[in-house]
């Protein structure tokens, strides 16, 4: 018996079948079969002068050059495939979105367990803290203990007392400076979270000095620790100039949902929110980095002007601050 070998070689070019093989991969024809169907399917038409199409596909089982499978029929396989293509490749587009949305989904669980993992373990190492501490530490108990009672009683006598002086008339505190018994604008200062180098920087003024000072005025952010603090005492002026010094003192029953502190949607927003909420809700492109790096509260943002925001600190355009 005469054996004639026929060679199966593709004519593409080895980047096309590589890319062709891959795509074939992707409907669910193997690699194996897939460059195998291509080199067959594209016989050198030399062979084909000799033989008929099916006698070549008969003689490359023979030869080896087509697996064979006795069994599961293989070939039957990839012929159903190729079959049902067109309507297969039809659902694809629905599929993809599918695919994208369970994606996003799994995304936002992840993000969910990060987040919560994070929390987790922060609390962890609190515990730990907690635990290492009290062993190191606990002879000094007793001491913190004594000096902590003595603060949280003169802290409730400070406390009555600016809240009486605030209902009463916020012009007759007292300055630092002055020797009479009277409430000092101080305690108020202390009590709205500025800082002691921002009070010791304004303990000549009293009440009355403070209401009618034109702070943006006479002073410069640059005098104080940082521009954040800045905004924090021009907050405290409007608010005590209004009138409204509980709205910058949360105080007696801060979780009243009546409170300014629950109550507005902006003064009491950290940074972090704030940026999430002009970004997701208002769409404002605003420096992340800059405006986390200066810790704008919405308080803060609410006490800024147009000229700090086109100043060199920020650097922004009067259109995009008239948008803000």
């Amino acid at each position: 018996m005469i054996i004639l070998t026929i060679s199966i070689r593709s004519t593409l070019k080895f980047e096309d079948e590589i890319i062709l093989s891959k795509w074939l991969e992707s409907c669910g024809i193997s690699h194996y079969f897939g460059c195998v169907l291509q080199k067959v399917a594209k016989i050198n038409e030399e062979h084909q002068e000799w033989y008929k199409e099916e006698d070549i596909y008969w003689r490359l089982f023979h030869q080896g050059k087509i697996p064979l499978s006795l069994n599961d029929h293989k070939w039957s396989e990839v012929h159903e495939i190729l079959t049902n293509l067109p309507q297969t490749i039809q659902d694809v587009p629905s599929k993809i979105e599918e695919e994208t949305q369970t994606i996003n989904d799994l995304e936002e669980q992840i993000k969910y367990l990060q987040d919560k993992l994070k929390i987790h373990q922060s609390m962890k190492c609190t515990l730990e803290e907690q635990l290492e501490g009290w062993k190191k530490n606990k002879e000094e108990v007793p001491e913190f203990t004594e000096t902590s009672s003595k603060l949280k009683n003169i802290e409730e006598s400070l406390s009555d007392e600016v809240i009486t002086q605030l209902d009463d008339s916020i012009e007759d505190l007292s300055s630092l400076c002055d020797s009479s018994d009277k409430t000092t604008l101080s305690l108020v200062l202390n009590a709205c979270g500025l800082s002691s180098d921002t009070i010791l920087k304004l303990s000549h003024m009293d009440g009355y000095d403070f209401l009618r000072c034109r702070i943006e005025g006479e002073y410069s952010y640059s005098y104080f620790s940082s521009f954040g603090e800045f905004k924090d005492l021009v907050y405290c002026h409007e608010m005590l100039k209004e009138h409204h010094p509980f709205k910058t003192i949360p105080y007696n029953n801060p979780e009243n949902e009546d409170h300014h502190f629950y109550a507005c949607p902006i003064c009491y927003y950290d940074a972090d929110n704030l940026y999430e909420l002009l970004k997701g809700e208002y769409h404002i492109e605003i420096d992340e980095e800059l405006f986390k790096s200066h810790n704008i509260t919405g308080s803060r943002l609410l006490m800024m002007t147009m000229k700090d925001f086109t100043g060199p600190l920020f650097n922004m355009t009067q259109q995009k601050v008239k948008y803000l």
